[in-house]
């Protein structure tokens, strides 16, 4: 079973508890996930099965978009509410201060993960240190952050003669880049802001071209699954493919094919030169991705399982 899925995380479980759960219903080993959400965020979780485990760097190199609320007035020592309260500030900014502090988010940035992630330090998630008590130093980051649009503030209550505002917490549209915290923003704005602030919702709306819509949500899945088996997760797949799809790409007879599927450079008449360029077999399946190695010859860097096998 090669492809695809696009799960509608739900709130409380770890990325880890969706793979298992994936691994147990398709019956196969070869079961990860492309984009992390913490255990508190909803959302597009795509899961490969198969050939596609080989997308995943395809698919996090995707746009991803948030929906995320900001809660002031609080910080946290995991920077969402998850976490347990560090210290309490009083909150008084003005709408203004706000939204120049998220002016100050936008754009390529250097950003400190959460003490309490994923990533690893020393060959360790630091979330173990974390929770060890262990001090954790986190160097910053170089991430993108596109665009962040304020839907809305909430508990606001505003003095308009005076322009001050006392604003409990504030929605954001946010898009940004793999590896880029949407705690650490909550975070840093809170900071900006003087009274602190921790992420107390989000919710993932898009990885890539994937949306919520191309999503199925958990309790769909297991009711396809107990009534079809395993065969019933093929109507929910999306191709592997679509991890590539902004790639350029070409069409070989079964005679190329065949060379490509065992590693062997073809002749593509492509020009100019593509550094990474979809080929795929006479039967339309995704065949390899290939690099060019001299002239209009091509060398497969990744061959694809046909329909089937793997």
């Amino acid at each position: 079973m090669n492809g695809i899925l696009a799960v509608d995380k739900p709130k409380g479980w770890t990325s880890h508890d969706v793979v298992a759960r994936v691994r147990r219903w398709s019956g196969q080993r070869r079961v990860g996930h492309a984009g992390t959400l913490d255990p508190m965020a909803t959302g597009v979780l795509l899961v490969c099965l198969g050939e596609a485990t080989r997308m995943s760097d395809d698919l996090m190199r995707g746009v991803k978009w948030y929906l995320a609320r900001i809660r002031f007035g609080v910080r946290t020592d995991t920077d969402d509410a998850t976490g347990q309260a560090v210290e309490h500030r009083p909150v008084g900014f003005r709408i203004t201060d706000l939204e120049g502090a998220l002016r100050g988010q936008v754009g390529n940035i250097r950003q400190v993960p959460p003490a309490f992630a994923a990533i690893k330090q020393h060959g360790r998630p630091v979330y173990k240190a974390a929770r060890a008590g262990e001090v954790v130093e986190l160097a910053p980051r170089s991430v993108t952050v596109y665009t962040i649009a304020l839907l809305s503030l909430n508990d606001a209550q505003t003095e308009v003669a005076a322009g001050d505002s006392l604003i409990h917490s504030a929605d954001l549209l946010i898009s940004c880049s793999k590896g880029t915290y949407i705690r650490s923003i909550a975070r840093d704005v809170g900071e900006t802001l003087g009274c602190g602030g921790h992420l107390s919702g989000l919710r993932r709306l898009a990885s890539g071209s994937i949306t919520t819509a191309n999503c199925a949500g958990i309790p769909t899945l297991e009711e396809a699954v107990a009534a079809g088996g395993s065969a019933a997760l093929l109507f929910h797949l999306l191709p592997l493919d679509l991890a590539v799809s902004d790639r350029p790409a070409c069409m070989l007879g079964e005679a190329l094919e065949a060379l490509v599927r065992t590693g062997r450079p073809v002749s593509v008449p492509v020009t100019p030169p593509i550094p990474d360029l979809r080929v795929y077999g006479a039967s339309g399946e995704l065949a390899a991705m290939a690099a060019p190695v001299g002239g209009h010859l091509y060398h497969p860097q990744r061959v694809f399982a046909p329909a089937g096998v793997g």
